[in-house]
């Protein structure tokens, strides 16, 4: 891949100098606009950089990536200067499993490590999967579980010049995702918040608690009310969550 950091990043109210940088990883088959808004609601001196992945948006017409290791390696070979002074990893979903993997190459490879990651609407990695894989159905079974998944609204899957955009998309998200083989290592030495929906079917309270296993640090688990995209209906408690945790590094009562 040849893309350049401009290309993997967009910037939500790029800051001059700022004191923490906050990375986030969409869920499949979404982009940077999901993250719209994050740099106004949270503090000042927070930078919000949405990662745009292979495969859609301005970058459409590169290959998506539907390998985890491919991925990380991508991530990081390209990120490696931005990982410096203070920062953090968000991914909720399938960007959840990829900011966890990033978080383990950046300290196998001896960078600047995170002083937090996010995980959220993600069932921890070490867990078996509780769904068949998906990504190779034949195209009406694949909608059907996409439905499943609830997240758009019925007139996107009735869009058929949109779905047909989509799909090939959703399909190399789901592959990343079905593919992917947890490794066991030791745990980060950063501190872990594991985000849930309370009515979210695919991901339970225990699968967050899991997440623990995977740090050294502080963990915790925070609920909100939603399904599995609880990111957008409870999206200013998510922030306002975030502003919190990210105030205790900017204050320096961490």
């Amino acid at each position: 891949m040849s893309a350049g950091r401009d290309e993997w990043l967009l910037v939500q109210q790029a800051r001059v100098a700022p004191r923490f940088k906050l990375f986030c990883f969409p869920y499949a088959g979404g982009g940077p606009t999901i993250f719209h808004g994050w740099g106004a609601a949270l503090p000042g001196a927070v930078e919000v950089n949405a990662l745009r992945l292979p495969g859609r948006g301005t970058r459409h017409l590169e290959p998506a990536v539907t390998d985890m290791s491919t991925m990380v390696h991508a991530v990081v070979d390209v990120l490696e200067p931005a990982f410096g002074g203070m920062y953090g990893l968000f991914g909720h979903s399938m960007g959840a499993r990829i900011a966890f993997e990033v978080a383990r190459e950046i300290h196998r490879r001896g960078l600047p490590q995170p002083v937090q990651l996010w995980v959220s609407g993600s069932r921890a990695p070490q867990l078996p999967p509780r769904r068949a894989p998906i990504h190779e159905l034949p195209e009406a079974a694949f909608i059907d579980e996409l439905r499943r998944y609830g997240g758009a609204p019925a007139e996107v899957f009735a869009d058929r010049e949109l779905m047909q955009i989509c799909v090939p998309i959703l399909r190399a998200d789901f592959a990343l995702l079905d593919t992917y083989k947890h490794r066991a290592s030791p745990p980060l030495s950063v501190r872990l918040s594991a985000f849930g929906g309370s009515e979210d079917p695919h991901v339970r309270v225990d699968d967050l608690e899991a997440w623990s296993e995977h740090t050294s640090a502080a963990f915790d688990v925070q609920m909100f009310a939603g399904g599995h995209f609880f990111l957008h209906g409870a999206k200013d408690l998510v922030l306002a969550r975030l502003a919190k945790d990210l105030d205790t590094w900017l204050t320096g009562t961490s």
